[in-house]
Order: structure tokens, then C-alpha cells, then sequence
């Protein structure tokens, strides 16, 4: 571990600490695994939860990722761990814990990889607390449905086909409950902390006048969503979820017809609208990033449609309703997880491209998502606040 630097007793740690860090960690880690082999350093990918960089290790490719304490690069910064020195002495002891949240990534991956179904990207080696993984080459999702927005249903029910087989499988490991949409939710919008967290929304981004209209919205939007039960989970509803699914995480390497590889999972046992819920989510926030047209966001909005069809599938009218009405409170939820992420990330955080373009203009996501929920909160029926989200899904665009 590198020396702490002067400036421990800051009261957040900065990037430069924390990039530091991981960057060392990398370097040490493959030089130790292949200590005769030249390790190239490529483009740093730019994530809110974890610090992950393209790597060359002699001819071989690969991605490596390191996770501070398991938490968002937001919440390091943001102090919500403790100052830089605290953070690093915790670091220290939290790789070496077999619960580490890549030590159980590496395990589910491998656990993945044994029985092909999904296919998942390979495992190539933990150290340090950084994990090595193969790359799988080729189109997202996310990109696919954009360059054929018409296809979009059919590339959903696609990646949604090869979930099924892990279903009915039981996962021996340690889960990655940190992925709950709605543990998440209530985690970061409780009591004093959760007030607090909602100030600071977009003061390093976005103009005072803005970030005052975002925190006026965001505010009694959360409030409403607390209210709304989510309902228990029957155990027999219960299965094993891939838990991170996002269409960017879904990766099509012999193209759109044939079974895809994923990447970084979360596997735990929730109701399967738990990765419906984040899957519709973010290909909605990819959309509204994309400046796609107002045709292709129809028509991604007929895919997201088609696919809750097949979700539903022949279920009676009572059943229906509670499916799409969880559907719905879950994509909600994660759709403000992930935005208010990125209007609390401080300015010197590099965000992904869809990140930085959503923090500039959040305004038209977090109006969807404000008017999409508060159907849910009266007597109308859950297909009324469905169909009000998909229009909302088609307005997106340009």
C-alpha cells in the first residue's frame, strides 16, 4: 500500500488519492501476476462505481477494476466513508476479506462460466483486491438498439431469453445485495443523511437556478416514492436475478441474432421484475442521453412494450396490475438512484459520457420519471401510470 499523503485530514478524500491509489494497485497487481511480462496501462473507463482501465499485459488484452471498499467513487469522494487516510487503512484490510464485493463478482462469474448460460465474460485472475477480466468485443445492447431502434423489442426479449435458464439455478456463493434497486433507494433517501445527500444535488454541475429546480423536484418525488408500498416477494416468486443488468452490460460479440456475453454481475434471489425494472431503466437514460430522434424513441418505447408483454406473458387481470405496478415503483427508483448519482458527483469525477450528458440536462428524465409515478400513488389502475411512462419514454427524444 503507498504511503498516505500529506493531506490525510482532508475531510474528503480527492481524486487524486483515490485514482492514485487504484492506479498503483493495478500496476502491482499484474506486475506481481505476470512478473516477467511488459504491463501497459491503456484508457481509463470512466464509471461512478468503480475505478476500471483498459490493461495490455505482454499481447493479451484485458479490463481491470478495482473497488474502494466496495462503495461508488461517488460516495469515496463525497466523504461518506471518512477522510482519505481513513478510507486507505479501511482499503487495506477490505481486499483481503473473501466477502469483498469483487471477490464475490470473481466467484459469480466463475459460477456463470461453469454451467455457459448466460454466457459471461471470463475470469482471468483476483489480486490486491483488483480483478482481471477478459474483454468481450463487439456492440451493447444499449448501442444496438439505438443504430436499429426498431428492433429494439426483439433485442430485448433476446437478452431476456438467456436470463431464463439462470432462473431455476441455485448460486451456492455470496450474493451482491448492494445491487437492490430498492435497498439502494431506501439507503441513500433516509432520515437527516438522506436530506442532506438531496441538497447537494447538482451544485457542482449545473447553475443555482437549475440545481434549485432539480432538488424541488427530486424532493417530494422521493417522498412519494417511499410511500408507495413495494409489496412482499412470495419465495416461490423469488429466483436468481443477474442483479446489474443494464444493456450496456449486455454485449453482442457474433451480432443481434446470436446469444450475448455479460458483464459484471450482481446475482442475487429478488422477482425477476427487479432486472426488467433496471434493464428498462437504463435503456431509458441511454435514450434520453442519445439525442435520438422522436422517431427511434417511439419505437424503443414500442420495444420496451413488447417486452413487458412477454414479462406478463398470460397472467390473470389482479396479477397483471401487481406486476406492472412493482414494475413501474423499481424502474422509477432506479432511474433516481442513478441520477441523483450523478447530480451528487463532484465536478472533478470524470462520469461516463451518458452520465455527464444526464447531469447537464436532467430535467426531462426526472420529469418522466416525477410524472410516470404519481399515477402510482392514487386508486388508477397500474396500466394507466404504465402507458403514462411510455409516452414519457417517447418524449425523450430530440
Amino acid at each position: 500500500m503507498r504511503d498516505i499523503p500529506h493531506d490525510s485530514s482532508t475531510a474528503c478524500p480527492t481524486t487524486g488519492d483515490v485514482f492514485g491509489y487504484a492506479s498503483e494497485q493495478i500496476h502491482r497487481a499484474a506486475a506481481e501476476m505476470w512478473p516477467r511480462v511488459p504491463v501497459l496501462l491503456g484508457n481509463h473507463i470512466p464509471s461512478v462505481t468503480g475505478y476500471v482501465h483498459q490493461l495490455q499485459v505482454g499481447d493479451r488484452p484485458m479490463y481491470a477494476k478495482h473497488s474502494m471498499l466496495g462503495g461508488s467513487l461517488v460516495s469515496v469522494l463525497t466523504g461518506e466513508y471518512g477522510t482519505w487516510e481513513a478510507v486507505a487503512k479501511r482499503q487495506a484490510a477490505y481486499v483481503d476479506a473473501p466477502d469483498s464485493l469483487l471477490a464475490r463478482e470473481a466467484k459469480q462469474l466463475a459460477f456463470l462460466a461453469s454451467d455457459g448460460k448466460p454466457r459471461a465474460c471470463a475470469v482471468i485472475g483476483l489480486r490486491r483486491g483488483v480483478l482481471f477480466t477478459e474483454p468481450v468485443p463487439g456492440p451493447a445492447l444499449s448501442a444496438l438498439m439505438l443504430t436499429s431502434p426498431a428492433e429494439a423489442g426483439h433485442l430485448l426479449v433476446r437478452a431476456w431469453s438467456e436470463l431464463v435458464p439462470l432462473h431455476s439455478r441455485n448460486f451456492p456463493g455470496e450474493e451482491i445485495a448492494e445491487r437492490s434497486i430498492a435497498g439502494t433507494f431506501r439507503r441513500k433517501f433516509n432520515g437527516l443523511s438522506g436530506e442532506t445527500y438531496l441538497g447537494r444535488l447538482g451544485v457542482a454541475r449545473l447553475s443555482e437556478e437549475t440545481s434549485a429546480e432539480v432538488i424541488a423536484l427530486i424532493r417530494p418525488l422521493v417522498l412519494r416514492l417511499h410511500r408507495v408500498p413495494l409489496g412482499p416477494t412470495a419465495a416461490e416468486d423469488k429466483v436468481l436475478v443477474y442483479g446489474d443488468l443494464k444493456p450496456e452490460h449486455i454485449v453482442f460479440p457474433d451480432g443481434p441474432d446470436k446469444a450475448p456475453y455479460f458483464i459484471d454481475p450482481g446475482l442475487m434471489r429478488a422477482a425477476p421484475s427487479v432486472d426488467a425494472a433496471k434493464l428498462i431503466s437504463r435503456t431509458t437514460l441511454s435514450l434520453a442521453a442519445s439525442g435520438a430522434s422522436a422517431a427511434a424513441a417511439k419505437d424503443i418505447a414500442l420495444g420496451i412494450q413488447e417486452f413487458v408483454r412477454t414479462l406478463l406473458g398470460n397472467a390473470d387481470h389482479l396479477r397483471r396490475d401487481a406486476m406492472l405496478r412493482r414494475l413501474l415503483l423499481l424502474w422509477c427508483m432506479d432511474t433516481i438512484n442513478i441520477m441523483t448519482t450523478y447530480l451528487s458527483a463532484p465536478s472533478a469525477v470524470p462520469l461516463p459520457v451518458q452520465g455527464r450528458r444526464l447531469a447537464e440536462d436532467p430535467l426531462p428524465v426526472l420529469r418522466l420519471v416525477n410524472a410516470a409515478s404519481d399515477l402510482l400513488t392514487t386508486r388508477s389502475e397500474s396500466t394507466a401510470a404504465w402507458e403514462r411512462a411510455l409516452d414519457g419514454v417517447s418524449g425523450v427524444g430530440a
